[in-house]
């Protein structure tokens, strides 16, 4: 999908699935035991802000990452979309917990636009600015 990505549309369908665009807000991770015990394995969840809604992507990965620090039993490093940077992923699976919140099960981040909201000298720039 080419072209420049704007925050004007915040979810739509495509024949390849549900794009989801969102402004990255939080990122956890956390170091859980696999459900089999053959092992752990790092859940990294990244909360992005749509509109008025909150949606969640959650990406598991191996402990032996080498984008991951881990010391004992916490995560202190692992991969992450920079703060206030508008994001764009293509949803493959989704569901939910409470009913109001998507969890992206599955799903491909197709673009990253840092510093979409960095302050502008232009006239129709929003008056709201997030603080950095």
């Amino acid at each position: 999908m080419d072209g420049s990505l704007t925050n004007g549309q915040l979810a739509s369908f495509d024949p390849q699935g549900i794009l989801l665009r969102g402004i990255a807000v939080v990122s956890n991770a956390y170091l859980l035991e696999k459900r089999d015990g053959s092992g752990k394995v790092v859940k990294v969840v990244q909360n992005l802000l749509c509109g008025s809604a909150l949606a969640k992507v959650e990406e598991f990965l191996d402990p032996a990452d080498p984008r991951l620090r881990i010391e004992g039993e916490k995560v202190f490093d692992w991969p992450r979309l920079p703060k206030f940077a508008l994001a764009e992923y293509r949803v493959e699976r989704f569901g939910t917990e409470d009913g109001k919140t998507m969890i992206v099960r599955q799903g491909k981040l197709l673009r990253v636009a840092e510093g979409a909201f960095a302050a502008s000298s232009s006239p129709n720039a929003s008056h709201c600015q997030p603080a950095i």
